[in-house]
């Protein structure tokens, strides 16, 4: 199963720029698996690691489930152009249930970039 037979029961929101509440650096995303039977798995990622505390920045969401994550934006002098940072969220389907997040790393290692 391809990673776009997965995305077409992902929804994002926001769906593409992520806008953070002045003076609290802080936005969110909240990802919402709209599928019936299927459990799917995801990761949150950044260009700019240093300046973002992602959380969850990984985990497991069950059938018809949704997570809200929280993005703490925290200024670092050492990165330029912060405010061109992307995030990427990548997902995967999964038999693993929502409290067997310790079992991430492993499914990740095993899939291959067109499972994901």
């Amino acid at each position: 199963m391809s990673a776009t037979d997965v995305g077409q029961f992902v929804a994002l929101d926001p769906p593409q720029v992520i806008t953070f509440v002045t003076g609290e650096n802080m936005g969110h995303l909240e990802i919402a698996n709209t599928s019936p039977t299927k459990n799917i798995a995801f990761k949150i990622r950044t260009t700019q690691p240093l300046c973002y505390v992602v959380k969850p920045n990984a985990g497991i969401i069950e059938a018809m489930g949704k997570i809200k994550a929280e993005i703490n934006f925290v200024p670092n002098e050492a990165v330029k152009n912060a405010e061109q940072s992307k995030f990427q969220v990548q997902f995967a389907y999964t038999e693993l249930k929502s409290t067997e997040t310790d079992q991430l790393a492993n499914l990740y290692s095993m899939l291959t970039k067109q499972q994901i």
